[in-house]
């Protein structure tokens, strides 16, 4: 069975009595429109999303009147950060972005996959941060390098 479309969110279903079969995905795996699948219990899946098309937290993949497929966030080392100012939030954007390292927004926090080099450059800032297991969840901050190519191609056509 291929899975082309993600209509619902596991969270928006109220009270499910059926079998859910968990695929924790991380955020890497989360970003790829195509992929084999296979959930905690052995049940396999795959997914060709079109463009325009993720997975995320949550999406429910596949249901019948029995049971469900669902994606789950895996718990990664994160670096979590929590800039007071502007100041801090733009130096911090800066450097992450310099160091090509993607980045994922809260209201009050940057989540950067865990990485010993910029740990150390974050520390210089003297920024309230912490390194955790967890999900890596909230607003991707940059593009994808493929984005970043039609973004160029599309400007340098104007």
């Amino acid at each position: 069975m291929i899975i082309e479309k993600i209509d619902k969110n596991i969270k928006l279903l109220d009270g499910e009595k059926r079998r859910i079969h968990t695929i924790e995905l991380t955020h890497d795996d989360i970003e790829k429109r195509h992929q084999r699948l296979s959930a905690d219990s052995g049940f396999e899946i795959a997914v060709s999303l079109a463009e325009g098309e993720a997975l995320f937290d949550g999406a429910v993949l596949y249901e019948n009147d029995e049971e469900i497929v669902v994606v789950k966030a895996a718990k990664e080392k994160v670096i979590i950060m929590e800039p007071r100012t502007n100041k801090e939030w733009g130096m911090l954007a800066y450097n992450i972005g310099n160091m090509h390292q993607k980045a994922f927004l809260t209201e009050k926090e940057i989540l950067v996959p865990y990485d010993h080099v910029l740990e150390g450059v974050i520390r210089k800032f003297d920024v309230p941060m912490r390194i955790e297991e967890c999900p890596i969840l909230g607003t991707r901050a940059n593009v994808t390098a493929k984005e970043h190519a039609i973004y160029h191609e599309h400007k340098s056509l104007g």
